[in-house]
């Protein structure tokens, strides 16, 4: 761990700790190489993570892991469906993940985790096997925050409804595949809905306007608040943390890495929780969406 890292290097550093795929692992590693600290005292630690991304980037190709790869990561949101739903189509659209697509019903035989990312809200998607799947898994279900529930048409909802009875999560019932439908289909399956009383979207992934209003429900739904980091006489970081509403000072230091958290004793607030710019606050203090934090040792 180096001693005069920034916070953005513990950032980055968790970011890459939290990284699932190869690819993510790389990309990651390689912000970490960027925000590490250069100077002397750091050729050691410069050396060991070129060395780690130069064997990820060497190293060969396995197929995907299962449940218990998977960890959560702040907000959780999981895409259920029936074969052919379009689940996986909508992981690739909202995140960076390349899933298998195919025409062929059970095409997903393990759970896929993604980064989705909308106006500072950052989230983790997970694309689940067809429930009448041998691979498929419940547990996500418990553990979401918000559940996708991706129907070809509101009939499917009688084979889905008992799997979505157990879980807590908010739901929002998704019509995919709309640019097959006719302009009158699209209106009945509304219609539908609205009669049903069920929040839904009718969304495709060719069609970039329901893809943006399927982002903003995500992120609207989120409960998270957006804080901006920044060192003294620095700009704010252009990616700010995902936080839950009434996280305190200390809890955002420990959002960047333990070891970080354990050298800060005060902070600068600028923005909605502050009174004025600069204010200089304690530990407990309790941020808002879109505070600016300059955190001190």
């Amino acid at each position: 761990m180096p001693i005069n890292a920034s916070h953005e290097y513990f950032t980055a550093e968790k970011a890459h700790l939290a990284a699932t795929t190869t690819e993510e692992k790389i990309s990651t590693l390689e912000e970490l190489i960027r925000k590490a600290p250069k100077h002397k005292g750091s050729e050691n630690l410069l050396k060991q993570l070129r060395l780690r991304l130069k064997k990820l980037k060497t190293a060969p190709k396995k197929k995907g892991g299962s449940k218990k790869g998977i960890r959560k990561e702040g907000f959780q949101v999981v895409l259920i469906g029936l074969p052919n739903s379009g689940k996986s189509s909508l992981l690739s659209v909202l995140t960076n993940t390349k899933p298998k697509t195919s025409p062929h019903p059970f095409t997903t035989q393990e759970p896929l985790v993604g980064s989705f990312q909308h106006d500072g809200i950052h989230a983790q998607l997970i694309d689940l096997p067809a429930i009448n799947s041998q691979h498929f898994e419940s547990g996500f279900l418990h553990s979401a925050d918000l559940l996708l529930v991706c129907l070809k048409s509101l009939d499917d909802l009688k084979t889905l409804e008992p799997h979505l009875e157990p879980s807590d999560a908010k739901k929002l019932y998704l019509i995919t595949q709309i640019d097959t439908l006719s302009d009158t289909e699209k209106r009945k399956a509304q219609a539908r809905l609205n009669t049903k009383k069920l929040p839904g979207l009718l969304v495709s992934c060719y069609l970039p306007g329901t893809l943006e209003a399927l982002k903003g429900f995500i992120a609207e739904n989120s409960n998270a608040i957006r804080v901006y980091t920044k060192e003294p006489h620095q700009p704010k970081t252009d990616r700010p943390l995902t936080l839950k509403e009434n996280t305190t000072v200390a809890d955002a230091a420990k959002k960047i890495s333990k070891a970080f958290a354990a050298q800060i004793k005060s902070a600068k607030i600028t923005g909605p929780s502050a009174k004025f710019p600069n204010q200089s606050v304690g530990l407990k203090h309790k941020l808002k969406d879109r505070d600016v934090v300059e955190f001190h040792s």
